[in-house]
């Protein structure tokens, strides 16, 4: 049949994809099994919540998000062990970095986010400008929810944050 070879093909590809993005990542340190857990979920929501973004806008895509994540922890066989904030996001950074979707930081921030929710971990979302020249830069990451921020302490001004 000549849809198998494709399959085949396809399912090789993945697999490279996958391996390099875990290889990339394990250099110099090896990755516990959440760690490749992780990595993996990140990698297999990239093209969804890319893909989301551009079809019903933030909003929508922050909606289902967290209806899946509700959902997902039910479903999950055991808890998702999932790394601190800070790890988590260099987790997702490489998942992105080595998808063919790529990313920037807002589709980056709410695959996190999505995985904190699966995890049953409260984070807050952040999106943050600040005035360069005539432009304003933008910013989105996740923080653990009980953080405070001394004041100056980013220089990028919150816009909102969401749980």
């Amino acid at each position: 049949m000549p849809g198998n070879g494709y399959l085949r093909s396809g399912r090789s590809a993945l697999r490279t994809a996958v391996l390099r993005a875990f290889r990339a990542l394990g250099k110099g340190a090896k990755l516990t099994a959440p760690e490749r857990r992780v990595l993996l979920l990140a990698w297999l929501a990239a093209p969804l919540v890319t893909s989301s973004l551009r079809a019903v806008g933030l909003k929508g895509t922050r909606w289902w998000l967290s209806a899946s994540a509700r959902a997902g922890a039910r479903l999950l066989p055991g808890p998702l062990a999932l790394p601190d904030v800070p790890r988590a996001a260099e987790l997702v950074a490489v998942a992105y970095r080595y998808h063919w979707v790529g990313g920037e930081c807002l589709p980056r921030a709410l695959t996190q986010a999505w995985l904190h929710g699966l995890a049953g971990q409260s984070v807050r979302l952040c999106i943050g400008v600040a005035p360069q020249g005539e432009r304003l830069a933008a910013h989105a990451w996740v923080e653990p929810a009980d953080t405070t921020r001394p004041a100056g302490a980013i220089d990028l001004v919150p816009l909102r944050a969401a749980a």
